[in-house]
């Protein structure tokens, strides 16, 4: 459900695979016949978009949500 929902491009979808199985930035470029720069930019692109995911589906403000994703506790 989280994947589907973010939307990736082909390209992105390809990398967060290679990713998973243990691949590196620079051998996701190689198989994407990509620069490492692009394939590091996907990657801030995936990110951006989960935690705009989690942040509607938790439906609270961000900085709540990066306190209780780092287990900040105090203010």
């Amino acid at each position: 459900k989280i994947v589907s929902s973010l939307n990736l491009t082909e390209n992105m979808r390809i990398a967060l695979e290679c990713r998973v199985k243990g691949l590196s930035y620079p051998e996701i470029g190689r198989v994407l016949s990509r620069a490492q720069a692009t394939v590091y930019e996907y990657f801030i692109k995936m990110r951006q978009r989960y935690t705009a995911f989690t942040d509607k589906e938790m439906k609270i403000a961000p900085s709540k949500y990066l306190k209780y994703a780092y287990g900040i506790t105090q203010a």
